[in-house]
């Protein structure tokens, strides 16, 4: 298993929340030092740290068991071929052994299609607002809301944004003032 240091910190705020109640509305630092990732990797590790009597491999298996779950969900919803596909990247197998924030987004990213092209608006927006809790740069998506906007489409995805929304707007949106201060200065640094 493949285990750095950026995993700990989401090691150590899971076994906080568990043992001081601590539960985070933020997670990480983002490489752009003045955001945060979501917590929802803390909320979803947390209970695997427990049952696993924290033993570091227990968010291994909460990982590989995402995994699972989307060879099962990519069958049902694009067949064999869909699964050898899957198989055959790299990524995929890094996410099974490296329990950390990032692991889940495959699966996620699968859930908010089916939901999106089943007009379960409310899911769809949920998971969407999730997806952007598991890493920044997933607002790429959120351009779907437009083609679903609806009333319970944004109660969905304000509900998966809530920890953010409670921190505060920049945290929230400060993504697109990142993104604006990028196109303005041509780039000139990730961080900043």
């Amino acid at each position: 298993m493949i285990f750095i240091g950026d995993q700990a910190w989401f090691y150590l705020s899971a076994r906080d929340a568990l043992l001081a109640g601590n539960l985070p509305l933020l997670g990480i630092t983002s490489s752009i030092v003045w955001l945060h990732q979501g917590a929802i990797w803390t909320y979803l590790l947390a209970p695997a740290l427990l049952f696993g009597d924290f033993n570091p491999v227990s968010g291994l298996v909460l990982s590989s068991l995402f995994s699972v779950f989307l060879i099962i969900l990519m069958y049902f919803s694009s067949g064999l071929s869909g699964v050898l596909l899957l198989l055959a990247l790299p990524l995929f197998w890094l996410n099974i052994l490296m329990p950390y924030h990032t692991s889940p987004i495959p699966l996620f990213i699968l859930i908010t299609y089916l939901l999106f092209k089943k007009h379960r608006d409310f899911l769809f927006g949920l998971f969407l607002g999730l997806l952007y809790q598991l890493h920044l740069l997933t607002f790429v998506f959120w351009p779907l809301l437009i083609l679903r906007l609806r009333l319970s489409t944004l109660l969905g995805f304000f509900l998966g944004l809530l920890p953010f929304i409670f921190v505060g707007p920049i945290q929230t949106f400060g993504i697109f003032i990142w993104l604006a201060k990028q196109i303005l200065t041509g780039g000139s640094g990730i961080g900043g």
